[in-house]
C-alpha cells in the first residue's frame, strides 16, 4: 500500500519536471487553454515542407516566393529551387526572380541563362533585359538574328537556332507573356496589349518572334536596327513581332522602313504596318508641333498696354 503511494507521488514528480508547460486551466471555466503555436514558426514550417515536397507543392511555394520581395532568405530559398531536378521548379524560379525586379536576381538569373531546357534560358534572358543587364540584351539579339555578330556569342550555334525556333508548352508561353507586359517600362504600352495576346497565342510564334517583342520597351540603334531587320524576316510572325515592337518604340525614323509591309501577303504583318505607319505619323507631327511651342517656363511677351488715364 504504502510503495504504491511512493510510486504514484514519484511518477507525478517527474512528470511534471519534464512537461512544465501543461495548458493551463481558464479562470473563467476552468477548461484547459492550449498556448497559440508561434505563427512565424508555423509559416517556415509549411514553406519548408513544400520545399521537400512533390514537385506541384516545390513549383507553388517558388511562385510565392516573390511575395516575400527581394530579402536575403528569399533569395536563398529561390537558390536552392534553381537546381531543382525539374524544369517547371527552374521555370518558377525565373520568373519569381524577375519579378521582384531587384539587381539580387541577376546573379542567379545568369545561371538560369546556360539551363539545358531552351525556355527557361530564354526567359532568364528576357529577365536580364528588363532588369538592364547588358547580357540580356546581347542574349535576345542572338536569338532573334540568329547568330552573333562578332565574337563567339553567349550561345552555341545549335542552341541558338533552337531557342530561336522553339515551340514551347502553353504555360510557358503564358509566363512569358505576363513578364512582357508587367516589366514594361514605358507609359501607354497596354495599347498594345491585344496586338501582343494574339501574337503570343498563333501557333507560329517562337523564339525569335518573343525576342522581338521584347525589345518593345529598348530605346538604342542596337536594338532598333535589329527589329528593322527583322522586318524582312522569311517568319511572318517575327515580321509582325517586330512591327509591334518598332510602334511602341515611338520612333518616327523607322517609317520608311514599314512601308513595303504595307504590301505584306501576311495579314498579321499588313495589317500591324498599316496602324504602326499611321501612329509613328502621330508622333512625328506631335514632335513637330511641340518645337514650334513657346519652351516652357518662358514667360510670353507683354502686350503693349493702353494709357487708362489713371
Amino acid at each position: 500500500m504504502y510503495r504504491r503511494i511512493l510510486f504514484t507521488a514519484l511518477a507525478l514528480t517527474w512528470a511534471a519536471s519534464v512537461s512544465p508547460d501543461l495548458p493551463a486551466a481558464s479562470p473563467e471555466t476552468g477548461a484547459q487553454v492550449t498556448p497559440a503555436a508561434d505563427p512565424s514558426a508555423k509559416a517556415w514550417q509549411i514553406i519548408d515542407g513544400a520545399m521537400a515536397g512533390n514537385v506541384d507543392q516545390r513549383r507553388m511555394i517558388v511562385d510565392a516566393a516573390s511575395l516575400g520581395g527581394a530579402r536575403p532568405k528569399v533569395f536563398e530559398y529561390l537558390g536552392r529551387a534553381a537546381v531543382d531536378k525539374d524544369h517547371e521548379v527552374r521555370m518558377a524560379v525565373c520568373t519569381s526572380l524577375a519579378s521582384l525586379k531587384s539587381p539580387d536576381s541577376i546573379l542567379l538569373l545568369k545561371k538560369l541563362l546556360a539551363d539545358p531546357i531552351i525556355e527557361i534560358g530564354f526567359c532568364a534572358a528576357q529577365a536580364l533585359y528588363s532588369l538592364d543587364d547588358p547580357l540580356g540584351k546581347e542574349a535576345l539579339l542572338e536569338v532573334l538574328e540568329g547568330q552573333k555578330k562578332t565574337g563567339a556569342g553567349f550561345f552555341s550555334a545549335e542552341k541558338r537556332e533552337a531557342m530561336g525556333a522553339f515551340k514551347t508548352k502553353k504555360r510557358f508561353f503564358a509566363f512569358l507573356f505576363r513578364m512582357g507586359i508587367r516589366f514594361a517600362p514605358v507609359p501607354g504600352l497596354a495599347m498594345g496589349v491585344s496586338s501582343m495576346q494574339a501574337l503570343s497565342k498563333d501557333p507560329g510564334v517562337s523564339g525569335r518572334s518573343l525576342s522581338a517583342l521584347a525589345f518593345a520597351t529598348g530605346r538604342d540603334s542596337e536594338t532598333r536596327e535589329a527589329l528593322v531587320g527583322a522586318l524582312k524576316d522569311k517568319d511572318a510572325v517575327v515580321r509582325a513581332s517586330a512591327v509591334h515592337a518598332l510602334a511602341l518604340r515611338n520612333d518616327p525614323s523607322v517609317k520608311a522602313a514599314l512601308i513595303p509591309l504595307l504590301d505584306d501577303k501576311e495579314d498579321k504583318v499588313r495589317y500591324r504596318a498599316a496602324v504602326a505607319y499611321l501612329r509613328l505619323e502621330k508622333v512625328e507631327e506631335e514632335a513637330k508641333a511641340a518645337e514650334l511651342q513657346p519652351a516652357t517656363g518662358s514667360s510670353p511677351k507683354e502686350s503693349p498696354r493702353k494709357n487708362s488715364g489713371r
